[in-house]
């Protein structure tokens, strides 16, 4: 993770204070399965997440690591936004001992069922796994109750962020109650479903999408079946893949797809995509997002795209 203290979304000492509750909560149930490891990247605000009235303790084990302005200008030499939410990362994952990696913000809530499946060693290491992120109201978050979280959650979800799908577009939907299951992501053609424990399992890019991409660059990466939609929110893979791509990109520059590339090398590293399926679910505590708005992208999608197939089909 990395936390950030500028009050990104509004109410973020709550915000806080509800993450850590919940995963306090879900490391207790089950057993210890989380190593926290927190990158404060350059807290705008003059002080660090540990002058924060936050409860950190409630993580066990916990590792904190604190970039101060002096190595972030060092690094990004006057340029760019001052949290480097990426160059976070994988500072923290450089300081991680655990086999697995779970990339997470502040706002996310991983179902119990994704946490019963990796406490029961269910998940691999050739695949990096995905999920569909369901967005909920943050007001009314339990916050003395955690175990009531889930079930809040899913009452009060309105939007889900789904997998690229030709034949389900949008890939953002409005939730309705009761057709979760009829709304939720579908393995695409020649993927594997594993009905026992809900996950949908990807093969390797086709010799044909190579060949293809190599000749004449048309491939459409949004649908080489990368989940991609809110990648940045939830990715689980091992310590040897992440270092294996060395690391997610770093730049100091506003991308809105910049998770997208950490996908893309995965993918093009040799690694699965695996997605977690409805029931399992990510839920994103929403927030207001206009401090987005001074933030320019410079960067056309097209050249995203043109630039994500290249990677994903191991031609950069």
């Amino acid at each position: 993770m990395c936390f950030r203290n500028d009050n990104y979304g509004g109410d973020q000492i709550l915000r806080f204070k509800k993450f850590i509750n919940y995963y306090s909560w879900l490391n207790d149930r089950f057993k210890g399965i989380f190593e926290f490891v927190i990158c404060d990247y350059n807290s705008p605000s003059g002080g660090t997440i540990l002058d924060l009235n936050i409860p950190w303790s409630l993580l066990s084990p916990l590792k904190i690591v604190v970039v101060n302005e002096k190595q972030h200008d060092k690094f990004a030499e006057g340029k760019g936004r001052k949290i480097l939410d990426y160059v976070g990362r994988n500072i923290a994952v450089r300081h991680a001992e655990a086999e697995y990696i779970a990339i997470l913000n502040q706002d996310i809530f991983i179902s119990e069922s994704i946490a019963k499946i990796i406490f029961e060693k269910k998940i691999e290491k050739k695949f990096f796994y995905r999920a569909d992120r369901w967005d909920f109201p943050f007001e009314g978050l339990p916050l003395e109750n955690p175990e009531l979280m889930e079930q809040y959650a899913r009452k009060s979800a309105s939007i889900l962020h789904r997998r690229h799908d030709l034949q389900r577009l949008p890939i953002d939907a409005p939730v309705i109650p009761g057709k979760e299951n009829e709304i939720a992501s579908l393995p695409l053609v020649g993927e594997v479903v594993d009905h026992e424990n809900c996950i949908f399992r990807g093969r390797p890019p086709s010799w044909k999408d190579r060949i293809l991409q190599r000749i004449n660059r048309q491939i459409d990466f949004e649908f080489l079946g990368l989940h991609t939609n809110a990648g940045g929110d939830f990715i689980v893979a091992s310590k040897a893949a992440w270092e294996k791509i060395h690391g997610a990109c770093e730049t100091t520059e506003f991308y809105m797809h910049l998770d997208s590339y950490l996908l893309a090398q995965l993918y093009g590293a040799g690694f699965r995509q695996a997605i977690f399926a409805y029931p399992h679910q990510v839920f994103h505590a929403d927030h207001d997002r206009t401090a987005r708005l001074q933030f320019q992208e410079l960067v056309p999608y097209a050249q995203h795209k043109k630039n994500l197939s290249d990677i994903a089909l191991g031609l950069s």
